[in-house]
């Protein structure tokens, strides 16, 4: 959501609605992450690049969000 910051200042009508000043197809879904729901998963793959780097992410963010709360060794 803080990706927003580069985009010029939203225009606000009367109502409170905000205005996207930028071109935007009227069904595009935006995906929108707050930097701070991701900042533990970036921070386990600049902390252990070898675990990540080449191998199926996915599979190994899995694998440490089940570590992260006690079902799974860590040393697997």
């Amino acid at each position: 959501m803080q990706n927003w910051k580069i985009f010029p200042k939203l225009a606000k009508l009367d109502d409170d609605t905000l205005v996207f000043l930028a071109p935007l197809n009227p069904i595009a879904k935006l995906h929108l992450v707050n930097i701070d729901d991701i900042d533990p998963i970036v921070r386990e793959i600049l902390a252990n690049p070898e675990k990540f780097v080449g191998s199926n992410g996915l599979k190994n963010m899995v694998m440490m969000e089940k570590t992260k709360i006690g079902q799974v060794d860590k040393n697997q």
